[in-house]
């Protein structure tokens, strides 16, 4: 429910930086889920996105 909530969330933001946070938050949050679950593909597939997206704040 939580990431359901991050995500609409990140359509409601107007600022291009804001956005990107709340992608990083909403990706964690995937990424712990996956986690407890044990799936570790899908997993590290969210702490990808979490990296791309860091770092796409970062150079901007």
């Amino acid at each position: 429910m939580l990431s359901f909530v991050l995500g609409i969330l990140c359509f409601y933001q107007k600022d291009d930086q804001h956005l990107r946070i709340m992608m990083v938050l909403m990706n964690l949050n995937h990424a712990l889920h996956f986690a407890l679950l044990s799936a570790t593909t899908a997993c590290l597939s969210a702490l990808l996105s979490v990296v791309r997206t860091g770092l796409s704040i970062k150079t901007r």
